[in-house]
């Protein structure tokens, strides 16, 4: 007997009316292990988001190069970096008497706002602007000048600047001093005669002494004038770096501090930190370096990562095993309609297409009261939302189709004796 179309959209209604309460649970449970594994997403993402804007800072104290701090600063694991090495230096060398140097308060650094704490102004020479205090292999040495040491000095942007460690001046002419002999007739200690002598000094060894100093000396090229409001710093000399940092004595830096540009690579970090010192950062070079906040996140996120996929396995053996139950247990409806005439494949797609349309719609609505509740912030989860989803209905249909089967291929007499 041939059954039409209107009769089996009929059976299908009264069905599902007939299982309303094994269905809405059905409904139920599919909105409740879609909310289930959004909560589980929503969590990790707003722990990894945090995890992600946490600022690590890591801190040299003492001990570090000043041309390792310098490349750490602009490694691929920093986005943000400062550093500071401060002394005093000579400069205006002049051969008068026993020649004397203008002491001048000395910084390197790569951010001056940050080391006068205070608003600055930069004019720059032609040719140069800010991002000459963050170049990496540039062999120019230059220098950002105070503007009053440069108004009493009479220099101008783009002037060269000859720079050299506190005390060269005096250990150079203290050498030749050693190697000189008083004339014979000379008393050093009558003040008219050591004005004769330190003449005579000067005549022999003053250009020798005047080379010496300079070859011993740095060059610098002046490329910006710097001023602060409270005009305390209008005296100093910066500079980013010096290829011969350590012949003006400074070799380590007084501090330096790196923000990390990837948090997920920390340990990363510190490795090559490690390599960049030739060894422990703890050992000479002092780092600290405060993780206990970030490692507390990363934990909990790896708890999360290793519980989602179980959580969304046991979401997906639970659509599972309610799909097949409730198609199970219609086995007598499935006997019916093979006695009215409804083909085998007619009837499994009866029995599996409510199932498969509860958990549609159960998806559906579940996703919509998500997007309601969430609103722009469900963009981020859409992805594994997505394809839990997918894999759900993917694995009800399967489970609907394969319980579909197994309900039907049994004999009509055999389906009526069934208990439910």
């Amino acid at each position: 007997m041939k059954v039409s179309n209107w009769f089996v959209l009929k059976y299908v209604l009264r069905s599902l009316c007939r299982t309303a309460m094994i269905s809405a649970l059905v409904f139920l449970i599919s909105i409740m292990l879609f909310f289930t594994v959004e909560l589980l997403s929503s969590k990790r993402q707003s722990y990894f988001q945090i995890f992600t804007n946490t600022l690590v800072t890591v801190r040299f104290s003492e001990g570090l190069g000043l041309g390792t701090a310098r490349q750490i600063a602009h490694s691929e694991y920093v986005s943000d970096s400062y550093y500071e090495a401060s002394g005093i230096v000579e400069t205006d060398f002049r051969l008068v008497d026993t020649g004397f140097a203008h002491d001048i308060a000395f910084t390197f650094t790569n951010n001056i706002a940050r080391f006068v704490r205070e608003e600055i102004d930069i004019s720059y020479a032609e040719g140069y602007d800010e991002t000459w205090m963050y170049r990496l292999g540039d062999t120019s040495e230059i220098v950002f000048v105070g503007k009053d040491y440069l108004d009493e000095r009479g220099l101008r942007l783009g002037d060269k600047l000859i720079i050299s460690r506190k005390g060269l001046a005096r250990d150079v002419i203290s050498a030749y001093i050693d190697g000189f002999v008083v004339p014979e007739g000379y008393d050093i200690n009558n003040k008219a005669h050591n004005a004769m002598i330190n003449a005579y000094f000067l005549e022999i060894y003053g250009d020798r002494i005047t080379d010496d100093i300079n070859e011993l000396s740095n060059v610098f090229t002046i490329a910006g004038m710097v001023s602060t409001s409270s005009e305390s710093f209008n005296s100093m000399v910066f500079s980013p770096w010096s290829r011969s940092a350590a012949s003006l004595g400074f070799a380590t830096v007084d501090m330096a501090e790196y923000t990390v540009a990837d948090n997920d690579f920390i340990d990363d970090f510190r490795e090559y930190c490690e390599r960049r010192t030739g060894g422990s950062v703890t050992g000479s070079t002092s780092m600290r370096i405060e993780t206990s906040k970030i490692e507390n996140i990363r934990n909990s996120i790896r708890i999360m990562d290793a519980l989602y996929p179980i959580i969304v396995g046991a979401a997906l053996l639970i659509g599972a095993f309610l799909c097949s139950l409730i198609i199970l247990q219609s086995v007598k409806e499935a006997a019916l309609l093979r006695a009215l005439g409804v083909t085998k494949m007619k009837t499994r797609i009866i029995l599996s297409l409510g199932q498969i349309l509860l958990c549609f719609v159960g998806l559906l609505v579940g996703a919509g009261i998500m997007l309601v509740y969430k609103g722009a912030d469900i963009a981020a989860i859409v992805k594994p939302l997505g394809i839990f989803a997918a894999l759900y209905f993917v694995v009800v249909l399967a489970s609907a189709a394969t319980c579909s089967v197994l309900a039907t291929r049994r004999s009509i007499l055999e389906l009526l004796q069934t208990k439910e």
